[in-house]
């Protein structure tokens, strides 16, 4: 049985019965954790009742089922059998004598032996459960069986607002992952290197973590208490590992996997398999515990599955509406991380030296085409303009943009005006960049430029936000993360 608390008859009997129950928020976007009411003790309680009375159309109260136990398959357990919690999902079906429940449903087992929560989202498992048939299965179906030339369909903009967004968000989510990973690779393979020490490199790398908000801080700017500091070997385990920790690469893979788990439909299986192993991976890792060697080799496989998924993306998918606006948010995700982390490179550039610039190639993934081009060691005027400037190169800002223009103008075929005017305006000022103030004022250039990558980085989230307003529907509170820097 299920009670909405913005009933008040349903309200009162949720605060009389809160041991019984248990609270879950009442729209997804609010991202609430069940809470089991008889694990509330004292002003923990006090608070949860506080809270439902003050918005108790928020939360939903059911009753609390005590779930069956069965032998679940488990890695890391040592005998490979573990008892879990398990549920059996049923569905019935209205028929003209009434509703019937249908054979079999979708078994859901628990993500740890004490779990008492089936969902995905907490590391569960779900399956169909079959049972078996005594006999041939009728094939009767009310589908229509007999098509002609007139039915043929080969394209349609039959797509619902939601799971265009979906698509968006989850192009967004998947470039930004690839983009966390990469930079914390490269952090990750300098400290090791050189044996936990610290170098000009490593701290530049830190520094431009530390910028994009994929590293948190060693300590709060207004504390001066040392005790109180943070080991940078922590925090980046924590980047990694960390599903808690805003920005991290398992934050950006839970908020993928469940973009994607939305459109399940319309992507392949195999597209769907990498996206599951990859959820596999990350999910349930201690954030202080792994070795770091360990981390960076997660991190290889990490990007190698990243790649696969670009390549899904690229040959599996229908080139279609939802397909174009997924790619739109690829673009502008990896727009908006370029431009913010070669800005931020720029202005704090520590010396402007090959061995800060060879991280920076690899960070855009560069660095082979920068050495078929050049043989010499990395400069800065080669390295901006390969990185920002070239529009041949797939990672660099202006191959973003052009991208970007010419998705959003397929996309105004598709579905009407595109609000994208200040985004166009910023992108003119940046075409208009010379290049020569790098051989004659560098330090000037590097500053100037810095502030236009910034426009520009600013000139996207504002393009995202824009397209989110004219073109996704607004029921509820939004539940993705726009603006990450």
């Amino acid at each position: 049985a299920t009670w909405w608390c913005g009933e008040a008859p349903a309200l009162d009997y949720v605060l009389d019965n809160l041991d019984a129950l248990v609270i879950k928020g009442t729209y997804p976007s609010q991202r609430l954790e069940p809470v089991f009411g008889r694990e509330l003790q004292g002003e923990a309680r006090d608070e949860m009742v506080r809270r439902i009375r003050a918005r108790p159309h928020a939360y939903v109260a059911q009753e609390l089922v005590r779930l069956s136990q069965a032998p679940v398959w488990s890695r890391e357990h040592a005998h490979g059998l573990q008892p879990r919690n398990v549920g059996l999902r049923l569905y019935a079906v209205a028929t003209p004598d009434g509703y019937k429940v249908m054979p079999g449903g979708l078994a859901r087992a628990a993500g740890s032996a004490n779990a008492l929560v089936l969902s995905m989202q907490r590391g569960g498992a779900a399956k169909d459960a079959w049972v078996l048939a005594d006999s041939a299965v009728d094939t009767f179906s009310l589908l229509k069986s007999a098509t002609g030339k007139g039915t043929l369909v080969r394209a349609g903009n039959n797509l619902s607002s939601r799971v265009v967004e979906n698509l968006f968000w989850l192009g967004r989510y998947a470039e930004r992952f690839d983009g966390t990973t990469r930079l914390l690779r490269l952090a990750m393979a300098h400290y090791i290197d050189n044996g936990g020490e610290s170098t000009p490199e490593f701290e530049a790398l830190v520094a431009l973590c530390l910028e994009m908000k994929i590293l948190r801080p060693g300590r709060e700017e207004d504390d001066d208490d040392d005790s109180d500091w943070v080991p940078v070997e922590k925090r980046l385990r924590a980047a990694v590992n960390d599903p808690a920790t805003s920005n991290s690469v398992a934050d950006a893979v839970g908020r993928l996997f469940w973009s994607a788990s939305q459109v399940r439909e319309r992507l392949s299986l195999d597209h769907w398999y990498s996206l599951n192993r990859l959820h596999r991976d990350i999910q349930g890792r201690s954030a202080d515990q792994s070795e770091l060697g360990e981390i960076l080799m997660l991190l290889d496989r990490m990007l190698q599955v990243s790649s696969s998924l670009t390549g899904f993306t690229m040959d599996n998918m229908t080139r279609d509406t939802g397909w174009r606006m997924l790619l739109v948010g690829r673009r502008i995700e990896r727009l908006t991380f370029l431009a913010g982390a070669i800005s931020a490179f720029l202005r704090t550039l520590p010396g402007r030296n090959g061995r800060h610039l060879d991280w920076l190639l690899e960070f855009t993934d560069s660095i082979i085409t920068y050495r078929s081009r050049y043989l010499r060691t990395p400069e800065l005027l080669t390295v901006v303009d390969l990185i920002v400037l070239d529009e041949s190169n797939p990672h660099s800002v202006m191959f973003q943009i052009n991208a970007l223009e010419r998705y959003l103008m397929l996309l105004e075929k598709d579905l009407g005006e595109v609000p994208s005017d200040a985004f166009s305006a910023a992108c003119e000022a940046f075409r208009s960049i010379d290049l020569d103030t790098f051989q004659h004022t560098p330090a000037t250039a590097c500053a100037e430029f810095a502030k236009q990558l910034k426009t520009l980085e600013f000139a996207g989230f504002d393009l995202s936000n824009r397209i989110g307003m004219r073109f996704f529907s607004h029921v509820g509170a939004v539940s993705h993360q726009t603006l990450a820097r």
